[in-house]
């Protein structure tokens, strides 16, 4: 099913963008910003990974 998971969502680039936002919130809450090294240890098919990636964030899965 993980080769078809995206197909799930109506427009799954735009999907993680939205992603991106609530843990790019958290993040900066803590002090980080997006030059910070994050690890997604539980990343599926990488939607949220992806989205922060695209936000300059350096992300390991």
């Amino acid at each position: 099913m993980a080769t078809q998971y995206d197909k799930l969502f109506f427009d799954w680039h735009a999907t993680t963008r939205e992603q991106a936002k609530i843990p790019d919130r958290i993040f900066k809450s803590k002090g980080f910003d997006n030059t910070s090294k994050i690890l997604d240890c539980a990343c599926g098919i990488g939607t949220q990974a992806i989205g922060i990636a695209t936000l300059g964030y350096d992300v390991c899965k």
